[in-house]
């Protein structure tokens, strides 16, 4: 189905596509109506500019956004609007709407040659809203759609069993928050196992669950998330990866249903039994992070600050319980708080043996952690949970060591032109490797 007309100034357009100035509106409208919703099926929805086009004239302006919704009917089908328009009739025929059974492609000029060089750019706003069954299956869900924003609604209840791919250039990433649900319970249902986000200069902002894998990258825009640890994903219980990428944007990563929102050095709960592994990485931009770690972790910022609130699982998938923490940076300043871990108690450990996972006794705390923290020409704090036992060494070229904790016992000092400093807390087997050129290392165990 589909549909093209015009619409007056004080037309029936849709809320938040009208644009601000009074002109007439054109419309085209597409209707993608019987999506199949099942486990064999992929939807795609793909919009870009017309690469060919000719490169004449002003630039088009694209904008919009993908809504993600239920339409809470259990049902085979769902379906996907599209709406295209402009206040110039030229523009709004010069772009495509192509739809296929499973797929819709939004096709608009580059530019437009008649435009005048003058005044205000010619504009195309572009909406489309998918309309999935409640508990609707999928085997993938993929999005490539280079200037639209895309959001995903409070009602959303979609399985896509395989993976949640969405590609944007200048589009931004919506997802509900649980700020607002006391019982921080998830805002919506998204079921893949691998949720890969990825955009040019646009923000990730919301709750997204981590199943197998929630692997984020931009290259300039922020990334401000909620991580949701739980999940009833066929074979959750194996691993879950954390990747979170971006060259200067900003990296601030939460844990809500663990970690307090207040400062709070204790958790509110135990994280499902699982190996997590934690990979954030940005060129200039900061690390703010509240996560749980269970065989490894890694925070590296070049020239931005690393903040981590680190919760380790006292699991590994060789069942010997070390967890591996690092952190890097050439000039930014580095503050680390590793929390006493939480075991999962089970009555007997069947469930956990069969997924590849042993129990490591809580006796061992954080005492097989190996930490390695690096950093060229920044300061460090590092904060360890007083349940923390193993050796520590520090070494800095012109810059000071500060060692601090109850029952610390130090080596022999070292000559001061080494600026080296190095001991123990009884007799764990961690171990804690710390180093800067001209930054100074402060290590306190068990001073949160």
């Amino acid at each position: 189905m589909s549909g093209e007309r015009h619409i007056g100034s004080n037309g029936p357009c849709r809320q938040g596509l009208t644009p601000s100035r009074s002109k007439p509106i054109f419309a085209k409208y597409q209707l993608l109506p019987q999506v199949i919703f099942n486990s064999g099926n992929t939807l795609r929805i793909e919009q870009s500019g017309q690469s060919d086009d000719h490169r004449g004239g002003r630039e088009l302006h694209v904008s919009g956004r993908v809504d993600i919704c239920s339409n809470k009917l259990h049902a085979l089908f769902g379906q996907v609007e599209i709406e295209l328009s402009s206040d110039d009739k030229r523009l709004t025929a010069a772009s495509m709407i192509k739809i296929d059974k499973q797929s819709v492609a939004i096709i608009t000029p580059f530019a437009a040659d008649w435009w005048d060089e003058e005044g205000p750019g010619p504009c195309v706003t572009i909406h489309i809203s998918i309309y999935a069954p409640f508990a609707g299956e999928l085997s993938a869900l993929f999005l490539n759609v280079a200037n639209l924003d895309v959001l995903f609604t409070e009602d959303l209840s979609l399985f896509p069993a395989n993976r949640t791919t969405i590609i944007t250039t200048s589009g931004n990433v919506y997802a509900p928050l649980t700020r607002s649900n006391p019982s921080d319970t998830a805002p919506y249902d998204l079921r893949s196992r691998e949720i890969c986000i990825h955009t040019l200069s646009g923000n990730v902002d919301g709750w997204f669950p981590l199943h197998h894998l929630l692997k984020i990258g931009t290259a300039s825009g922020n990334v401000f998330i909620e991580v949701g640890l739980g999940s009833n994903v066929p074979d959750s219980a194996t691993h879950a990866k954390l990747s979170v990428r971006t060259t200067s944007g900003k990296l601030v990563i939460s844990t809500p249903q663990i970690f307090h929102m207040t400062e709070r050095r204790i958790s509110k709960r135990q994280p499902p039994a699982r190996d997590y592994i934690v990979k954030l990485a940005t060129l200039s931009g900061d690390i703010e992070a509240k996560v749980v770690m269970a065989s490894h972790a890694t925070f590296r910022s070049t020239i931005g600050d690393i903040r981590v609130d680190v919760m380790p699982m006292p699991f590994s998938p060789r069942g010997d319980g070390k967890s591996h923490l690092e952190t890097n940076t050439r000039s930014g300043r580095t503050e680390v708080f590793v929390l006493d871990p939480r075991l999962v108690h089970c009555a007997d450990h069947t469930s956990l043996m069969t997924t590849g996972f042993e129990a490591t006794n809580t006796s061992f705390g954080l005492a097989t952690m190996q930490s390695n923290h690096q950093s060229h020409s920044g300061n460090m704090k590092l904060h360890y949970a007083k349940s923390w036992t193993g050796d520590f060494s520090g070494e800095t070229i012109s810059g000071k060591i500060l060692v601090g904790g109850r029952d610390i016992k130090l080596n022999s000092p070292c000559p001061r032109e080494a600026k080296m400093s190095g001991g123990s807390k009884h007799e764990g087997a961690a171990s804690i490797r710390m180093g800067s050129n001209s930054g100074d290392l402060a290590l306190y165990i068990g001073e949160m």
